[in-house]
């Protein structure tokens, strides 16, 4: 929601170095989202797109000579260090590649940390780390980006299956960081962001979930994926009601599209879903676990957790594990409370 891709001067596929009056539209445009000043809140924009999209066929990709690309890599490194910005700095590879792709984004990130080693931990791709992948996906990306059907063996049960919690460690253990994906990928176990549910605590325990497996981030594919006709009605595009719709129009004076909230509905959008509600509560909880984290607490509070979640879904084997005589997770509102108050209390009483 609040990246700053669209707010920047577009140089399309110009492999030239950037100049001074480029840079400076650039910081003119960008200054007041990263410092928070656009926004009423004061809050600083969260992440930062960049021109590269390594193993795409298009843009710089397609268009730059390695000596070009690895140029333009380092000068915008140079520049967002300068800013204070990379840290907040995402490179998208190519979106969801097929292993043909592979070779590509490799060498694309190759040519991007000839420039400037620090954009390794800022490439992301919507891939799952395997067997097969990994001698050439790990030296290329800081972050795989995996759909929650696309972890550990509980789905896939082949030789090539994706990694799970026995084979992480080794990911983790090089600096690369995991996040969870939903993109209308998921069936039944496992959560969604759906409305067609009865389990409305589904993108709550999604966050616990996600926390428990050691992920420090979460993609969502889209927010307001709204059907132009009627963008309050139930968007069955994907099949699944409400995936991809967490924010919905207000009024609008009629000139703007889609027309906006129905008749009876006068309040100015966005107008959140209570479904993004609890998207915020699970994250909550997630910075709660993190807090104890941090104070030294990480087996009380796994333990903890381990309560209500066992895994995240995907269970069709004979291998797959119970937790207190159940599969999956457990939407006990009262166990939550009391699982959130035990850790809140063990962070006081910890110096």
């Amino acid at each position: 929601i609040d990246t700053a891709a669209s707010f920047v001067p577009d140089r399309g596929t110009d492999c030239s170095p950037p100049t001074a009056s480029y840079w400076s539209s650039y910081d003119a445009r960008l200054a007041p989202y990263m410092n928070g000043s656009y926004w009423s809140d004061k809050v600083p924009t969260g992440r930062l797109e960049t021109p590269f999209s390594p193993g795409v066929s298009w843009g710089l990709e397609a268009t730059c000579t390695q000596a070009q690309y690895t140029a333009l890599a380092k000068a915008y490194a140079s520049h967002l260090k300068n800013k204070g910005w990379l840290n907040e700095a995402v490179v998208y590879a190519a979106d969801e590649p097929d292993p043909s792709t592979y070779p590509a984004i490799a060498k694309n990130s190759k040519w991007m940390q000839a420039g400037d080693k620090a954009w390794k931990p800022h490439i992301m791709d919507t891939t799952t780390p395997r067997k097969s992948n990994v001698a050439v996906l790990s030296p290329a990306l800081g972050i795989f980006t995996v759909c929650l059907a696309c972890y550990d063996n509980w789905w896939d049960q082949s030789s090539d299956h994706p990694y799970g919690r026995a084979e992480w460690p080794s990911l983790f253990a090089k600096g690369i960081k995991l996040w969870f994906y939903e993109s209308n990928a998921q069936a039944a176990p496992y959560p969604t962001y759906a409305t067609n549910t009865l389990l409305g605590m589904e993108p709550q325990m999604m966050k616990w979930g996600a926390w428990y497996e050691k992920a420090t981030g979460f993609l969502m594919w889209d927010v307001s994926d709204w059907d132009l006709k009627d963008p309050w009605g139930p968007n069955t595009t994907y099949g699944k009601t409400g995936d991809g719709v967490l924010l919905y129009p207000g009024n609008h004076d009629g000139v703007k599209k889609p027309a906006g909230s129905p008749a009876d509905v006068a309040i100015d959008g966005p107008i959140a879903s209570y479904r993004l509600k609890m998207i915020r509560a699970g994250l909550q909880d997630w910075a709660l676990f993190s807090l104890a984290v941090q104070k030294g607490l990480l087996n009380y509070t796994r333990a903890q957790v381990g309560r209500a979640y066992s895994q995240l879904g995907g269970c069709t084997w004979s291998g797959c594990q119970k937790l207190n005589g159940k599969y999956f997770w457990q939407t006990n509102d009262a166990l939550l409370v009391s699982i959130r108050h035990n850790v809140a209390m063990k962070i006081v009483a910890t110096p």
